[in-house]
């Protein structure tokens, strides 16, 4: 919804003096999610029910300030135009960091998902949820999320997203 206000561009795609979340200074990922609060509705979908490290809560004031409520990575390279890019999706994706820079705006950084990028064993063995940049969401193993990684790929090889994780 978010991204038909927006001339079909994701919340991390906007700046936030345009009510998107883009800000090369504070790139935390719960950031994005709080920019679409009233079409999200609660913050407690944001917590996987299988993550055993983060926690849910009901109130976006609760939610805002870290990443401990949150279970999902945003895909920095996702396209409305693109149906097949990751714009979102489980956290548990093993070796990412949030170093590398990427082209989506000027000052992102983020990790990339790769055809040799695997699901780790923290969060429904060794699986996970993607969500696609038509809205469906799929629940893949690791070679599901390979053949995925390299379906969605625009240009490098990665598929560069922002995680949970404060470094980079």
């Amino acid at each position: 919804m978010f991204a038909n206000d927006n001339n079909g561009k994701f919340l991390w795609k906007v700046p936030v003096t345009d009510g998107g979340s883009r800000d090369p200074n504070n790139q935390k990922t719960f950031v994005h999610f709080m920019a679409v609060t009233n079409e999200i509705g609660t913050p407690k979908v944001l917590a996987c029910p299988s993550d055993p490290q983060k926690s849910p809560v009901t109130d976006w004031a609760l939610f805002n300030g870290n990443n401990n409520h949150c279970s999902y990575f945003v895909g920095y390279e996702s396209d409305e135009t693109l149906p097949q890019s990751m714009l979102s999706g489980d956290r548990n994706i093993r070796g990412v960091a949030n170093n590398q820079t990427c082209g989506a705006w000027k000052g992102a950084m983020g990790g990339s998902i790769t055809p040799t990028s695997e699901w780790d064993e923290t969060m429904h063995q060794n699986a996970g949820n993607i969500c696609l940049g038509d809205g469906s969401v799929q629940m893949l193993n690791t070679a599901s999320l390979r053949k995925q990684a390299k379906a969605s790929d625009l240009d490098n090889g990665n598929n560069h997203s922002r995680f949970l994780i404060e470094r980079g």
